[in-house]
């Protein structure tokens, strides 16, 4: 296991790396090119999630057959330690691009509603009735 430090710094590296990145793409891309971004991130996120956690437990319990029952605390100890890709970073960021997408779809369409309440009566949208 690498030193706590150590981890702890690569992790923030990947957050350093990747946080402007994200921020800059959500402010300015479309919802369409957050979702396409979104989704692929989180597929990359998960493929390398699983081929780890496959790879690492499949060869583990093979070598330790009395200690299978471990293999969820085994899966989260190397899924933290093994920072040299950045898969959970990742896996985060398509969920960021994903709920960005959402999000600006639904205020592109509130703003659609407002404008057609406001052009179609003429006023602000609040209608009013005279007796």
């Amino acid at each position: 296991m690498p030193p706590l430090q150590a981890l702890l710094a690569l992790h923030a590296f990947w957050l350093v790396v990747l946080v402007p990145l994200v921020v800059m793409t959500v402010r300015c891309g479309t919802p369409w090119l957050l979702e396409v971004i979104g989704l692929g991130l989180a597929a990359i996120g998960v493929a390398s999630v699983a081929y780890l956690i496959y790879a690492d437990v499949y060869c583990w319990c093979q070598a330790f057959h009395a200690l299978r029952a471990y293999w969820l605390q085994r899966s989260l100890f190397v899924l933290f330690t093994e920072a040299d890709f950045p898969r959970i970073h990742l896996l985060l960021a398509g969920g960021v691009f994903l709920s960005a997408a959402i999000w600006k779809k639904r205020c592109h369409r509130d703003r659609q509603v407002g404008a057609d309440l406001t052009s179609h009566d003429g006023h602000s949208g609040v209608s009013t009735q005279r007796t």
